[in-house]
């Protein structure tokens, strides 16, 4: 992956434009909600392109809005397999968008932990 997991500048905007103290309610819902997603792609048949070009996009977009770039560009690729049809592609890129929520999860703890230590 060249994106980086998390694009702290990018989350820090966003949350510039958030109270306070509402921002950890608002990360764990896009975690939550990028990991539901991420179960609903691995819940597909191989070859139900459209709920897997679906929930792709959708995970593309929560990504890039809340600055996990690798995630989006993960989602992005397996939304341009579905598109194409490929359910080999579709299996490997999965594994790949699977591994870039993790990564993203790691650094969005990370992430967390230093706002609260910013306070």
């Amino acid at each position: 992956m060249d994106e980086p997991a998390l694009d702290e500048a990018a989350l820090r905007t966003l949350i510039g434009a958030l109270e306070r103290g509402r921002v950890a309610d608002i990360l764990r819902l896009f975690e939550d909600e990028a990991a539901a997603r991420l179960a609903r792609l691995g819940a597909a048949g191989p070859d139900d392109f459209a709920r897997i070009e679906h929930e792709a996009h959708a995970l593309k977009g929560s990504a890039a809005t809340f600055g996990a770039p690798a995630l989006a560009a993960a989602a992005r690729r397996l939304e341009e397999a579905a598109e194409a049809k490929d359910a080999a592609a579709c299996a490997l890129l999965l594994t790949g968008t699977e591994a870039a929520l993790g990564a993203m999860r790691q650094a969005l703890a990370a992430f967390t932990a230093r706002l609260k230590e910013e306070g």
